[in-house]
């Protein structure tokens, strides 16, 4: 289907003029979506600059759009970098809810190498503090390839510092030496052809405990976010299919050091003040809130589209329709609303923002509706939220398009059946 469509925009070489100016224009009229709609033309010239690339960005297929030629390689790397970076923040948070939980149940186990992955987890997050404490436990474990790697590593005090002037023997500090030399060359593939493969197997009560790489979503942010350098300066390029209205208003940059998180794609822009919708919704996590802010902004933007199709040309209502580009509009300012609500501390309010994105007629799969960032937030708001079983759900579908998610799948996995061991019928055991 997806084909199809855009052959069909190829082949009508969106050669429509911009009709006269009317007593209907909007002040949306200026965003990209009103570009197109009202000079479409300045699609086939974004086209010529890579039409496979634009094809695959427009669907969703990150990794295609990233091989690709042409301004649209940027983006999908940025877009990459940000999904990776929020997957890093799920992990953080699933490694901190584990260790609390194996504490509260049955007491640290003093032979296992719990504490040197949460404290990864914790040093990627930014939580140097709690990445100390832990790291110290680890230090004195009784496993000596754990202790040996966490004693090394509070002696450098940062992994990212740490000079090896021999090779390292521990596995643990081959991994580390990995990452650092992954995240100064931009190369990630050593680490994504063990992304699948847990980093250590323990075996404890009878049971195996597989642990996977804490710092693989970090370094593939880091080396996306290296590959995308800036944002395309072509106006057009740089926001298609995004939420920011204009070129003016998107971010040349999402991710700065290592425990950031991803930023909102856009930065508060006065368009939406002029036409009178409040932004600021992160004062309490009130999902009343933000529920009334989305159907303000679908009676704004109902009514807008109808006059943009009116006063569109033909080829210029074929865009608009046939790639959905006002529902994918609305979608992203709703995301980025979510991302703005996350970082607040709000994560009912994201969670309902997100919900209200979604295109429940493909509610399990990536499409030009549903973006993989939408799957890693609204795992991430249950995960913070205590509906551990339901983040697994969003990951599953992240999964099976990004397979170097498998890590964090597994962690929050592993989280979930930790809470749930006093219920039967769970298939594995910490």
């Amino acid at each position: 289907m997806r084909s199809a469509v855009w052959m069909l925009i190829i082949l009508g070489a969106c050669t429509g003029t911009h009709p006269e100016a009317t007593n209907d224009a909007s002040p949306l009229d200026a965003t990209w979506v009103g570009q197109l709609a009202l000079n479409p033309q300045q699609f086939q010239t974004l086209l010529d600059d890579s039409r496979n690339g634009w094809s695959a960005y427009h669907a969703g297929e990150l990794q295609k759009a990233s091989t690709q030629p042409g301004l649209v390689k940027a983006r999908a790397h940025r877009d990459l970098s940000e999904l990776h970076a929020r997957l890093g923040t799920l992990g953080g948070l699933a490694w901190k809810s584990i260790v609390a939980t194996w504490d509260t149940r049955t007491g640290l186990p003093t032979d296992s190498g719990i504490t040197w992955f949460a404290a990864l987890a914790a040093m990627e997050s930014g939580d140097v503090a709690q990445a100390t404490t832990w790291l110290t436990m680890a230090s004195s474990v009784d496993y000596p390839p754990v202790s040996q790697a966490a004693q090394a590593l509070l002696k450098a005090g940062q992994f990212k510092h740490m000079d090896f002037a021999t090779p390292p023997s521990s596995p643990l500090l081959v991994r580390l030496q990995t990452h650092i030399e992954a995240r100064k060359s931009g190369d990630s593939k050593p680490l994504l052809t063990e992304a699948n493969r847990p980093l250590l197997v323990e075996t404890g009560a009878g049971h195996e405990r597989p642990f996977f790489d804490p710092q693989l979503p970090w370094t593939l942010a880091h080396t996306h976010a290296t590959a995308a350098g800036k944002l395309p300066s072509d106006p057009l390029a740089a926001v298609i299919f995004t939420g920011c209205p204009n070129g003016d208003t998107a971010r040349s940059s999402t991710l700065q050091q290592a425990h950031s998180t991803a930023a909102p794609h856009c930065a508060t822009d006065a368009l939406w003040t002029d036409i009178g919708l409040d932004l600021d919704l992160t004062e309490t996590d009130d999902q009343d809130k933000v529920r009334a802010f989305a159907r303000e902004l679908d009676a704004i933007i109902d009514t807008w589209r109808g006059s943009l199709l009116e006063r569109s040309t033909e080829d210029g209502r074929a865009l608009v329709e046939d790639l959905q580009l006002v529902a994918i509009f609305r979608g992203r300012v709703l995301i980025d609303q979510a991302l703005r609500s996350l970082d607040a501390g709000h994560p009912r309010q994201a969670q309902a923002l997100l919900q209200m994105a979604q295109d429940l007629s493909q509610p399990r799969t990536i499409t030009p509706l549903n973006p993989a960032i939408l799957y890693a937030l609204l795992a991430e708001t249950h995960l913070r939220t205590g509906h551990t079983r339901e983040a697994l759900d969003a990951l599953e579908i992240l999964v099976e398009a990004f397979p170097a998610a498998k890590g964090i799948d597994e962690t929050v996995g592993d989280l979930a059946v930790l809470q749930g061991l006093d219920r039967r019928g769970d298939s594995k055991e910490l």
